[in-house]
């Protein structure tokens, strides 16, 4: 339930932020859901990269599709040497969802309420005599 909550919360506020602010407010987004959610960094890394992965290509391609592919080829075209705009397309996406992905790790060790392991060995009060 939790990973479903996540993607669709991360999914609809980076949708909210992208209407007012810059590219990378979806990065914002997928910090503050991760911090607010509680999980830990390889889940939150993995959950913002989905999320922002499947974020973009839908985004892209509404976006594509709507122009019939013309900008895609040309920026293709001119970026990568070849008229290929799916892989443009899918560059992009990647390049969105490991920018979520970041943020997502970046919300979770910023995240005060995660759990700290313990430390082993003598704690420092024992090592200095008492005395701090």
């Amino acid at each position: 339930m939790r990973p479903a909550l996540s993607l669709l919360l991360t999914v609809a506020l980076a949708y909210a932020l992208g209407l007012f602010l810059p590219w990378w407010s979806t990065a914002v987004a997928a910090a503050a859901v991760m911090a607010g959610l509680g999980l830990r960094p390889l889940p939150a890394f993995l959950l913002g990269f989905a999320s922002v992965f499947l974020f973009w290509s839908g985004w892209i391609l509404s976006r594509s599709i709507a122009n019939d592919h013309i900008l895609a080829q040309r920026m293709s075209a001119f970026i990568l040497g070849a008229e290929n705009p799916w892989l443009l397309m899918a560059l992009s996406a990647a390049l969105g969802g490991l920018m979520g992905g970041l943020g997502g790790l970046c919300g979770s060790l910023f995240n005060p309420r995660r759990q700290t392991r313990p430390t082993r060995g003598p704690s420092r009060q024992r090592r200095c005599g008492g005395h701090t």
